[in-house]
C-alpha cells in the first residue's frame, strides 16, 4: 500500500515531482537528500546588534523549510525560471514521474532535516517496487516574477492527488506559531495598554493601524512576535489556543477586542485565543520568510483549536468578501464541523453576509494565495458551490451543536461490535417508525450516534438528520431550535432541500420563532421537494418530560402537553411525506409510562420496537468493550478508580449504577473536611438547579469553581466541555435527587432549592447587563428557590425593573 506523508499544510500548490524509483530508490533518495543538505548548510549571517540570534534567519538543515526554499531552491532555479526539480544538475530527469507519495500538510515550518529524515524512514518501510515522492518546495515554481506559474502548478493538484496511493500517515511537528495563543487575562491587559496610549482614538483604530502604530514599533528592537515580549505578555499566558480569531484588518480593533471578550464571558481567564496581530511576526521586510511562515500556518492553528470566533464589523468591511477570511472559515468547518464556527454579528449582518458568500468572487491580494485557497476548498467540499451552500445554511439556521456528546459516545463505544441487521431489516420494511425502548443508561444515545455514522457510510442515498435531547439543557428542548438543527443537517445532505430553503428570504428565516411556522417553512416545504428516502432520529424523547414526573412517589397532576418535543412529533413531524421515517429512543416510563401506546396511535401501529441488546454483538466484541445491561455502569466502573476492580460486572441494571454512584460519592466525600464538603454540596446544588450547562466563568464568579476538582468522579461523572460543566448521564441527576431525600443519604444536606436561590442571587447582581442565561432564567430560579426573604426581594425588584423585562 502506498503511503501519504502528512504535511502540516501547503503554502503553495501541489504539482508534479517525484524522486527515485525501482529497487534502488532508498539509496538514491539518501544520496539526493545528502546533496540537498550539503547545499543547505549556508553561512549564517551575523545577528543584528539589537536583536538576539534566535530572531535571525537560520540557513541550515535545522532551519524551517521556507528559508531553505528561498536560499536553496529558488535562487538556484531563478535564472532559468524553473522549478528546482527541473534542474538537471541536481535531479536526474529519469527519476521524475507521477507521485505515489505526497508529503502533506505543509512542512515549510518544520526543520528541513526533519522533513528529509521522515521521508527516508517512510520509504524504507514501503513495499512498492516504485515510489515517487512529492515535495512542494522542490516541485513548484515559486518565483515572484512569474506568480502565474504557482497557479498553474496548484491547479494540477487534484489530478495527481487522485493518482496517489493512500495509506499510513507520518506526522511532522506543527509550526511554533500554533502555540502562540494568549490568555484572556493577557488580552485584557493589552487592551488597557492600548487604551492608555491612544485614548479616545482607540475606539476607532483599525486593526491595521494597531499593527503599524503599536505592534511593529514595540517589537522592532527584537524583531519578534508581540506575544514573545514578556513586558507585554507573561510567558505563562502564552500557549496552545482554544480559539482562532478570524477578522478583517480593516475592521475596528476595539470591536474585535470587545466581541471576543463578550463571547468568552463564560470562559476562564486562562482560556487562550490566537490573534494574528500578536501571534504573527509582523516584520515583513526584515523577516519576510518568518512572517510568511506564520501566515501560512493559519490552518495548523485552526486545527489545534476547538473552534473559530469570527468578528464581524460590517460598517467597515464584509469579511465574506475577503478570501483569507473565508479560507479560515473553511479550515474550521473542515477540522471541527460547522458548529466549530462562531459568528459574532447581528441578525441584520447575518442576512447581509448570507447573501454575499461566494468564495470564487472573494478578493485576495496575491493571485497564488487565491488559487491555493480555492484548491483547498475543492479538496474539502468537491467544489466551491457546495462550500458556499454549506456555509450559508450554517449562518442562516444557527443550529445546535451535539459535537461534545457525540465525541464521548464514540470514545466510549470503542471496541463495541455493532449489529445493525435489525435496523437494516426495518429500513427495507414498511413500518414508518423504529423505537429503541429501554431504561436509563442502556446506551440509547450512543446507539443513535453510531447508527448515524453507520448509515452515512453504508446508505449514502438515505438523507439522515438527528436531534439529541438533553434534560439539563433547555436549548435542546426548544422545538424551534430542534427544527433549525434538523433543517441544517437535511440541507447539507440534499440539494433539493437546500434549493427550496435558499429560496426563502433570509430575514424571514431568522425571524421564525413559533414551531408551526418554523416547521412549515424550514422542514415541510423543503422536504416536499426531496424524492430520496429521509430518516429523522429523535434521541432521548423522555428527557423532554417535566422532571418532577420522575421523582420518587410522584402523585401530582401530569402537566398537559409538558413534553414539547413530543408535541412537535405528534402535531407536525408526523405530517411529513411517506418518504420520511423516524427512529426514536426513549425510556419506557416516558409520558408517565404511556409512551409505547402513544407512539402506536401516532404512527397507526406502524412501529417496530427494539431493545439495545438487539443492536450489539457480544460474541464479536473486542477486548475492553463495554458489557451489557445498563452501559453507563461500565463507564463508571471503568473510569472511576474509587470503585476498585471488584466492582466489575458483565451485566448490570439500574440499581447497580446507583450503587456505583453511592460508592464513588461516599469514598470521595469521606476524604473532605467540613468546609470542602460544604463547597462540593453547594456546587452540586447549582449544577442540579441549572437549566443549561453552567459556564466555568460563572462558577468562578459564584465562588464555586474551586470545588470542581473535588466533585466525586471528576473527569467522569462530571466533566468540562467547551467551557461548561456537564453531568455524565441523566441517571446521575436522578440518583442525586432521590438520594438527597433518602434516610442516611450519602449527600445529606443537598437541597436543589438552595441552588436556585444561589443562582438567582448571582444573576440578580448582573441584571443591569444581563447574559442570555440571565434573561431566560433569572425569574425561574428566584421563583423556584422557595422564596426566602432575599429571593423574594430580588424577584420583586426584577418584576419592577421594566428595562430588564
Amino acid at each position: 500500500m502506498g503511503l501519504i506523508l502528512k504535511r502540516r499544510r501547503s503554502a503553495h500548490p501541489f504539482s508534479l515531482l517525484a524522486n527515485s524509483c525501482g529497487a534502488g530508490r532508498n539509496r538514491r533518495f539518501r544520496k539526493f537528500s545528502a546533496s540537498l543538505q550539503s547545499l543547505a548548510v549556508l553561512p549564517r549571517p551575523p545577528p543584528p546588534t539589537a536583536a538576539p540570534s534566535s530572531a535571525s534567519p537560520q540557513h541550515s538543515t535545522l532551519a524551517p523549510s521556507a528559508p531553505i526554499t528561498q536560499r536553496l531552491c529558488n535562487e538556484r532555479a531563478e535564472a532559468e525560471d524553473l522549478k528546482f526539480v527541473e534542474l538537471a544538475q541536481y535531479v536526474d530527469g529519469s527519476e521524475v514521474g507521477t507521485p505515489t507519495h505526497f508529503v502533506r500538510p505543509m512542512t515549510w515550518n518544520s526543520p528541513f532535516v526533519t522533513v528529509l529524515e521522515k521521508i527516508q524512514r517512510t520509504l524504507e518501510d514501503a513495499e512498492e517496487v516504485e515510489a515517487y515522492v512529492w515535495l512542494d518546495f522542490l516541485a513548484v515554481n515559486h518565483h515572484t516574477t512569474t506568480q502565474q506559474h504557482e497557479v498553474v502548478d496548484y491547479a494540477g493538484l487534484s489530478e495527481y492527488d487522485s493518482k496517489a496511493k493512500m495509506g499510513t500517515t507520518v506526522e511532522i511537528p506543527p509550526p511554533a506559531t500554533v502555540f502562540k495563543g494568549l490568555s484572556l487575562a493577557a488580552l485584557r491587559g493589552l487592551g488597557e495598554t492600548l487604551r492608555a496610549q491612544f485614548g479616545e482614538r482607540w475606539n476607532t483604530m483599525t486593526t491595521e493601524e494597531v499593527v503599524k502604530e503599536f505592534v511593529v514599533p514595540r517589537t522592532e528592537a527584537r524583531q519578534c512576535r508581540l506575544v514573545d515580549l514578556p513586558e507585554y505578555v507573561a510567558a505563562e499566558a502564552v500557549g496552545r489556543p482554544s480559539y482562532f480569531i478570524s477578522h478583517a484588518w480593516k475592521g475596528a480593533f476595539a470591536t474585535l477586542f470587545n466581541r471576543v471578550l463578550e463571547f468568552l464571558v463564560s470562559a476562564s481567564d486562562e482560556t487562550r485565543v490566537w490573534v494574528d496581530v500578536f501571534a504573527v511576526n509582523q516584520h515583513r521586510e526584515a523577516l519576510h520568510q518568518q512572517n510568511r511562515q506564520d501566515v501560512m500556518a493559519f490552518e495548523d492553528v485552526v486545527e489545534h483549536c476547538v473552534g473559530t470566533i469570527v468578528v464581524v464589523d460590517m460598517a467597515r468591511m464584509n469579511p465574506a468578501t475577503r478570501a483569507w477570511c473565508v479560507y479560515e472559515w473553511d479550515a474550521t468547518i473542515w477540522h471541527h464541523g460547522s458548529d466549530g464556527l462562531q459568528m459574532l454579528m447581528s441578525e441584520e449582518d447575518r442576512v447581509q453576509i448570507v447573501g454575499s458568500i461566494d468564495i470564487e468572487e472573494a478578493q485576495c491580494f496575491h493571485l497564488a494565495d487565491k488559487a491555493m485557497i480555492l484548491q483547498r476548498v475543492r479538496e474539502h467540499h468537491g467544489d466551491a458551490a457546495t462550500f458556499n451552500h454549506m456555509l450559508k445554511t450554517s449562518l442562516l439556521l444557527a443550529p445546535l451543536s451535539y459535537r461534545a456528546d457525540q465525541q464521548r459516545h464514540r470514545q466510549r463505544s470503542a471496541g463495541t461490535a455493532w449489529e445493525w441487521g435489525a435496523v437494516e431489516a426495518w429500513l427495507d420494511g414498511s413500518h414508518r417508525a423504529l423505537c429503541v425502548l429501554a431504561g436509563a443508561g442502556t446506551g440509547k444515545s450512543t446507539i443513535c450516534t453510531m447508527l448515524m455514522d453507520h448509515l452515512a457510510a453504508e446508505r449514502p442515498r438515505l438523507v439522515v438528520a438527528g436531534h439529541f435531547l438533553k434534560y439539563s439543557d433547555q436549548r435542546r428542548l426548544d422545538p424551534v431550535l430542534a427544527i433549525r438543527s434538523l433543517a441544517h443537517q437535511l440541507a447539507s445532505r440534499s440539494a433539493a432541500f437546500r434549493e427550496r430553503l435558499f429560496a426563502l428570504d433570509p430575514a424571514h428565516v431568522t425571524a421564525l420563532v413559533d414551531p408551526e411556522s418554523a416547521f412549515r417553512d424550514l422542514l415541510q416545504a423543503p422536504l416536499s421537494q426531496v424524492r430520496e428516502p429521509v430518516l429523522i432520529l429523535l434521541d432521548a424523547l423522555d428527557e423532554a418530560d417535566p422532571p418532577e414526573q420522575y421523582l420518587p412517589g410522584f402523585r401530582g397532576n401530569v402537566k398537559a402537553c409538558g413534553n414539547k418535543t413530543l408535541q412537535l412529533l405528534t402535531r407536525q413531524l408526523v405530517q411529513l411525506g411517506a418518504n420520511v421515517r423516524f427512529v426514536i429512543t426513549t425510556r419506557p416510563d416516558a409520558v408517565c409510562s404511556q409512551i409505547k401506546p402513544l407512539l402506536g396511535r401516532i404512527f397507526a401501529d406502524s412501529v417496530t420496537l427494539l431493545g439495545p441488546e438487539a443492536l450489539r454483538s457480544e460474541a464479536a466484541a473486542e477486548p475492553g468493550a463495554q458489557g451489557t445491561g445498563v452501559l453507563v455502569y461500565h463507564t463508571v466502573a471503568k473510569e472511576c478508580a474509587a470503585l476498585g476492580d471488584s466492582w466489575g460486572k458483565d451485566h448490570a441494571d439500574l440499581s447497580d449504577v446507583y450503587s456505583a454512584y453511592r460508592r464513588v460519592f461516599a469514598s470521595a466525600l469521606a476524604e473532605l473536611n467540613a468546609e470542602d464538603r460544604d463547597g462540593v454540596l453547594a456546587l452540586l446544588e447549582a449544577l442540579l438547579a441549572a437549566q443549561e450547562p453552567l459556564a466555568e466563568s460563572s462558577l468562578q464568579r459564584m465562588g464555586l469553581a474551586g470545588a470542581m476538582p473535588r466533585l466525586p468522579g471528576w473527569g467522569c461523572l462530571f466533566y468540562v466541555a467547551e467551557h461548561h460543566v456537564y453531568l455524565l448521564h441523566k441517571s446521575l441527576s436522578d440518583w442525586l435527587l432521590q438520594e438527597s431525600q433518602a434516610e442516611g443519604a450519602v449527600v445529606r444536606g443537598l437541597k436543589v432549592a438552595r441552588g436556585h436561590e444561589r443562582l438567582g442571587a448571582f444573576l440578580s447582581r448582573h441584571r443591569a447587563s444581563p447574559s442570555a442565561y440571565c434573561l431566560k432564567y433569572l425569574l425561574f430560579h428566584l421563583a423556584s428557590s422557595g422564596l426566602p426573604d432575599g429571593a423574594r426581594r430580588q424577584l420583586d425588584e426584577a418584576l419592577l425593573d421594566w428595562s430588564f423585562l
